[in-house]
């Protein structure tokens, strides 16, 4: 990444020490993907102020070294804890959005990546449109071995705004992680005990996130997912989170009943 943090910052509006977005990521063992996401955030063009939440899980490569190089040149923009313990894949990601200063959450694991530099304020120019909705989410494509593969999510030719049952049927990887921007608040509300046991964490993230105003789909293609990179202290690749959503599927009714009662 080129650009220095002043560079950066220059063109935001407000308070500068008040991020609108946090963008949250979390790492395990992605030493060689890790610059790659990192400066695709960092290349945001935004007329707002935003922020870089890291939580690095005890990662035994080289991943928490080239994080820390990265939170020395950006100080102001990149918060980063480097954990000395490996405590797990879903309480890492639920401290790391527990750090967040933003009233949005933009996420995205640190082997994935965001392809537009604009990626950011369009999201947040649609989500202003619909006040009521606390979730968006776009096209990204899929990333094999290194080789481009299909446009995964391309659900409509227009923006849509999809329904909560729809986004629990969908499963988890109905809505991409590296493409949701949602709202804190959204988070927030979410019971640790939903995320701590879940199979798939970011699948409650959806759901929550949708069952106010729906989850807007914006029709434009803006990340990366690595659908076969292999998370080692969780002994599961990304592809088999559909597996560990069927169960979830198949229970609809009693989900979107317990859903509803703990809101």
């Amino acid at each position: 990444m080129e650009r220095t943090e002043e560079e950066i910052m220059q063109s935001w509006k407000g308070d500068r020490t008040l991020p609108l977005v946090s963008i949250c990521t979390i790492t395990y063992n992605h030493g060689k993907y890790i610059s790659e996401a990192l400066d695709s955030f960092l290349a945001q063009q935004t007329n707002f102020p935003f922020e870089i939440v890291v939580d690095d899980d005890c990662s035994p490569d080289d991943t928490a070294e080239v994080i820390r190089k990265y939170m020395e040149k950006y100080p102001n923009i990149i918060s980063a804890r480097l954990r000395n313990e490996n405590v797990g894949m879903m309480i890492n990601g639920i401290e790391n959005k527990q750090r967040a200063k933003g009233e949005y959450i933009a996420l995205c694991e640190g082997d994935d990546y965001w392809t537009d530099p604009k990626k950011l304020q369009i999201q947040i120019n649609e989500m202003k449109k619909y006040p009521n909705c606390n979730l968006s989410f776009h096209p990204v494509s899929e990333l094999i071995d290194g080789v481009k593969g299909n446009i995964l999510s391309n659900y409509s030719e227009k923006h849509n705004i999809f329904t909560v049952p729809e986004v629990i049927l969908g499963g988890g990887p109905f809505i991409p992680t590296p493409s949701i921007i949602i709202k804190k608040v959204a988070v927030d509300n979410i019971p640790d005990r939903f995320l701590v046991n879940a199979p798939v964490g970011d699948y409650f993230i959806q759901i929550f996130g949708s069952i106010k105003g729906g989850a807007l789909f914006i029709n434009k293609c803006m990340a990366i997912y690595r659908s076969n990179v292999i998370h080692l202290n969780t002994k599961i690749t990304k592809k088999n989170k559909v597996i560990n959503t069927h169960k979830l599927k198949q229970r609809f009714p009693q989900l979107l009943f317990a859903l509803t009662i703990s809101i």
